[in-house]
């Protein structure tokens, strides 16, 4: 990879060690994994508020931290932007406060600035409330532009999603897709589930009990796992299209896909699309009925979970699916075999398109 964020840390906690290194470029890698596992305190380490045990942080050819050298940059030093999961903005300063609060230069050129960013994230209208009065969506976005205002090198999100209901959740989730593509920082989004991150990042890295277990395309971890653990954590298939109505349906289409996917969310032009594995069924022919998608292809894969299976299909696009032991031995599942997938339209659901991997990795 080339020049970007370099992170070796090791650092103990009361509960777990800490042993992690990730080299993220000019891209949004996600961090996921369950609460407890390292991931706040793994940002918080690159940030400069946690020193950890020993490690080094670059970026590029900027050093951050080094704990051979006794090189310890501060906060302020690092050009590190950091978004909380409720934003954690200043209560006491106004939506222009909080914005400039990061803001370099004399008092005209931070005046400037703080006009420039209100205004590139559509929220000059906001200038002047108080957070209070913020809906979370509006706490969120505006957590954003205090970060980026200050010109980071690198950014960091810890839960942004999280605390938002689905509505809004969506709504910020677009709006990160923008930012992230328009600054095109080494970024990492932390957080706690794989779905959030759908459309925002182009490579995952799971963290299970303080080490990354597995590093890959959201594709990759859910159609090969490298443990039971990113199985269930990644329990998604995600693929890339474009998204066009047709009727009181959306279909969307990729090159290469024998059909077009349907389903009764309403989105345009790129996005991704969404099926769990538990809401694909599979049979011996397409199946009468309500599912409007039907994939046929062959079994590449059986993956035994307890009493259910993952079954990944090659075909195209392809899909995996989750199905009990009944199924894999009634179908007579097994690599070679010929099924098909099919799903619902409600079972098609569709999030902000992934950023396309940069050509310079």
């Amino acid at each position: 990879m080339d020049a970007g964020l370099s992170v070796e840390l090791v650092h103990r906690l009361s509960h777990l060690d800490l042993d992690v290194r990730l080299d993220v470029g000019r891209e949004t890698l996600a961090l996921v994994g369950p609460s407890g596992a390292g991931k706040s305190t793994l940002l918080h380490a690159v940030a400069g508020l946690v020193r950890p045990l020993r490690g080094r942080v670059s970026n590029g050819d900027r050093v951050l931290l080094d704990t051979a050298r006794g090189l310890d940059l501060s906060p302020e030093a690092r050009r590190v932007g950091l978004v909380y999961q409720h934003g954690a903005l200043f209560p006491f300063m106004t939506v222009a406060g909080n914005v400039a609060y990061g803001v370099r230069g004399d008092r005209r050129a931070r005046i400037r600035r703080t006009r420039q960013i209100l205004d590139r994230f559509g929220i000059a209208y906001l200038a002047g409330a108080s957070p209070a009065r913020l809906s979370g969506g509006e706490r969120q976005r505006v957590a954003l532009a205090r970060a980026l205002a200050s010109d980071p090198e690198v950014l960091l999100l810890d839960e942004p999603l999280s605390a938002l209901d689905a509505v809004t959740k969506a709504e910020v989730a677009a709006e990160l897709d923008l930012r992230l593509r328009e600054f095109g920082l080494p970024t990492i989004l932390v957080s706690h589930d794989f779905t959030d991150v759908l459309g925002l990042a182009g490579r995952v890295a799971v963290l299970q009990q303080g080490r990354i277990v597995q590093t890959g395309t959201p594709s990759d971890l859910v159609e090969a796992p490298a443990s039971a653990f990113v199985a269930s954590l990644a329990g998604v298939n995600y693929f890339s299209g474009t998204a066009a109505r047709h009727g009181d349906l959306t279909e969307v289409r990729a090159d290469g896909w024998t059909r077009a996917l349907v389903s009764t969310d309403e989105m345009l032009g790129p996005v991704g699309v969404v099926v769990y594995p538990w809401e694909v069924s599979l049979a011996a022919r397409v199946p009468e009925g309500s599912a409007l998608n039907a994939v046929a292809g062959s079994v590449r894969r059986v993956s035994r979970m307890g009493n259910r299976a993952r079954v990944s299909i090659e075909a195209l696009p392809a899909i995996v699916a989750e199905v009990t032991e009944e199924s894999v031995r009634s179908l007579g599942l097994a690599p070679g075999a010929a099924v098909v997938a099919s799903w619902k339209a409600t079972a098609t659901r569709l999030v902000p398109a992934a950023p396309r991997a940069s050509s310079d990795r």
